[in-house]
């Protein structure tokens, strides 16, 4: 009995250890998210394609008014909704406010799927 229970203990620990990131090392997660043609998933590729858009002008983020743009006019939304839908994909991740700018996305789309990239905190903590 205690042989067995010292080797699941031994086997958690190597799995604990592979899951450990290493410090300054991004690690890229795929997003789960119910469907892949739902509307959270549209919103998210929506604003890939407005980055994408508007690269040539503003490389580092995307500006509100073409954000409001691209996203009302797409889903039939007004602001207020938006910021809602924005505010809740800053709290999975997947993007950041830039206050009085705009945002910046922290996915790609790969093979019509989500590829969000984790950040290091440290990096956060500075």
């Amino acid at each position: 009995m205690a042989n067995y229970q010292a080797d699941s203990q031994r086997r958690n620990r190597k799995r604990e250890k592979e899951e450990k990131p290493k410090k300054g090392f991004q690690k890229k997660m795929k997003l789960k998210i119910a469907y892949k043609t739902g509307p959270s998933m549209l919103f998210l590729k929506r604003l890939y394609e407005v980055q994408e858009a508007t690269k040539i002008s503003h490389k580092n983020y995307i500006p509100f008014p073409d954000l409001f743009e691209k996203i009302c006019r797409n889903f039939s939304i007004n602001k207020s909704a938006c910021w809602e839908m924005l505010f809740l994909f800053q709290e999975i991740g997947a993007i950041r406010i830039i206050p009085y700018h705009g945002i910046s996305l922290n996915f790609s789309v790969v093979n019509n799927e989500i590829v969000l990239y984790g950040t290091n905190k440290n990096k956060r903590e500075k």
